[in-house]
């Protein structure tokens, strides 16, 4: 018997070939489960750091302190502190004015810290603030703006900003204010 039959096996043509179709299958695997995932994440983390970066520089500009503004004025007699209401303390009033600043640009409001320690300039007491918020980076340029607008906010001392652990799309900043109150 001389005639090849199925039981004998594979030739080695056949065999070269069952191997080279092995290979492609595993190269093409190897591309679909690894590859494939880390290139199109190399490719969100380029399109973030470019977002970032945009976001750092407009908000740096905003808060530059070369620029004269609002912002960059010293307490004098003239401004007008930050008004409470009937009872009020000065941080709920500080915190009042935090929320209503927060939902007009759209942010979310994470930890506000206000100093224990109020100092003295001039005829008003300068209370610092340590603020957190994120959201979309125009709602967070929009709150920056804002600051600038605002009577009884005086100087930005510390300012970060990073994205947010949650939503890429979204940035967190992380700032730290002074607002200005009467004198009790």
């Amino acid at each position: 018997m001389t005639s090849s039959s199925p039981a004998r096996g594979l030739s080695p043509r056949d065999r070269k070939l069952l191997l080279a179709f092995a290979f492609f299958v595993e190269a093409v695997v190897l591309y679909m489960l690894m590859i494939d995932p880390l290139i199109t994440r190399l490719g969100r983390a380029r399109d973030l750091e470019a977002t970032s970066r945009r976001a750092y520089e407009e908000l740096s500009a905003v808060i530059n302190p070369s620029r004269p503004g609002a912002l960059n004025t010293p307490p004098d007699a003239a401004l007008a502190p930050l008004p409470l209401e009937a009872g009020e303390s000065p941080s709920l009033a500080i915190q009042r004015a935090l929320g209503e600043m927060a939902s007009a640009a759209g942010v979310q409001l994470g930890q506000a810290t206000i100093e224990p320690e109020a100092e003295m300039h001039g005829d008003l007491l300068t209370q610092a603030v340590r603020v957190e918020v994120s959201g979309p980076y125009d709602a967070v340029a929009a709150f920056i703006r804002d600051l600038d607008s605002r009577e009884p906010v005086r100087g930005i001392d510390d300012f970060s900003i990073a994205t947010a652990e949650q939503n890429l799309e979204a940035i967190r900043a992380k700032l730290t204010l002074r607002f200005f109150l009467p004198k009790p």
